[in-house]
C-alpha cells in the first residue's frame, strides 16, 4: 500500500518538475507600455471618470483593452473593475459578481443594488466603474449599470467587443428607452488608432530584430487578434525550440503558427 502511494507521489513530483522546466523556458510578455490603443483607452476612461459619464470601448480583440484598463486602475484612485463571463450575463449574476468584487455583503438581496451604488460612490470622490467583457451582459444588465452612473454619479465604462452596442439597443423595449441609454453615452471608442505602429512597437518590445521574423509577425499582428496573435505565437515557438540552442528564427514562428491551427476558426 505504501509503495503505491510513493509511486503516486513520485509521478506527481515528476509532473511538477516537468511543468517547472517548461515554465522556465517560457519568455515573459513585454511589460505594459503605452501603445496608441492604450493611450486612446486611457483618454476615454479619464473622460468617463472626470465627467462621471458613460463610455464604451469596443476595439478589436487583441488590442490590449483589458491590459490598458488594469493599468489605468492600478495608477488611479477610486477605479473599480469587474470582468464578466457568460455565466453572469443576467442582472442577478452581474450584481452578485460586482458585489463580491467590492466586498459588499447584504442579508436582503433587495438591498444589493443600493449597497453597491453606495460603495462605489463612497466619499464623494470621482469614481469609475469598468465592466470588462461587457458583451456578456444582457440588455437589462446594461441598463442596471447605467443606473449606477445616473443615480450615484459615477463614471461608467463598458469594455468589450461590438456586441455591446447590440446589448445597449436591447436594453429598452421601446425606442424611447434605447434613446435614454444612448443619449447618455459620452464616447464610443471603436476606431483603431495606429494598429500598424503598435504591432511594430510590440515586436520591438519582444526584442526581435530579425527582418524575416519581423515581417512574419507583422502579418500576424494585422490579423484578427492583433497583438495577442504575436504574443501567443512567440511563446509557443520558444517552447517548441526549448533546449535546441538555436536563436529564434522565422521557421520556428511559422511552425508555431501552423501548430496553433487557428486560421480557419
Amino acid at each position: 500500500m505504501l509503495d503505491n502511494q510513493n509511486a503516486i507521489v513520485r509521478r506527481w513530483l515528476d509532473a511538477v518538475e516537468e511543468s517547472a522546466g517548461l515554465m522556465a523556458g517560457m519568455p515573459d510578455s513585454p511589460m505594459f507600455f503605452k501603445t496608441r490603443a492604450a493611450v486612446a483607452i486611457h483618454e476615454t476612461l479619464k473622460l468617463a471618470q472626470t465627467m462621471r459619464g458613460f463610455v464604451t470601448v469596443t476595439l478589436d480583440a487583441g488590442r490590449g483593452k483589458t491590459v490598458a484598463c488594469r493599468e489605468y486602475q492600478r495608477t488611479r484612485p477610486h477605479v473599480h473593475m469587474v470582468t464578466l463571463h457568460p455565466k453572469v450575463k443576467t442582472v442577478h449574476g452581474a450584481m452578485n459578481q460586482l458585489a463580491r468584487r467590492l466586498s459588499v455583503r447584504v442579508f436582503n438581496q433587495a438591498e444589493l443594488v443600493e449597497m453597491i451604488g453606495e460603495r462605489l460612490s463612497r466619499g464623494g470622490e470621482q469614481a469609475l466603474l469598468i465592466i470588462d467583457e461587457a458583451q456578456h451582459a444582457d440588455g437589462e444588465s446594461v441598463n442596471q449599470f447605467r443606473y449606477f452612473s445616473d443615480v450615484f454619479n459615477i463614471g461608467l465604462a463598458l469594455v468589450g467587443n461590438s456586441e455591446i452596442r447590440k446589448k445597449m439597443a436591447q436594453a429598452g423595449a421601446h425606442a424611447a428607452s434605447r434613446d435614454q441609454i444612448v443619449s447618455r453615452l459620452d464616447k464610443n471608442l471603436k476606431r483603431d488608432p495606429g494598429r500598424a505602429e503598435d504591432v511594430r512597437d510590440f515586436i520591438a518590445a519582444w526584442g526581435i530584430d530579425d527582418a524575416d521574423c519581423i515581417r512574419f509577425l507583422t502579418a500576424l499582428g494585422m490579423k484578427g487578434g492583433a497583438l495577442r496573435q504575436i504574443d501567443r505565437t512567440i511563446k509557443i515557438a520558444h517552447l517548441a525550440m526549448q533546449g535546441s540552442g538555436e536563436p529564434l528564427q522565422r521557421k520556428h514562428l511559422e511552425a508555431a503558427w501552423r501548430n496553433r491551427d487557428v486560421e480557419d476558426i
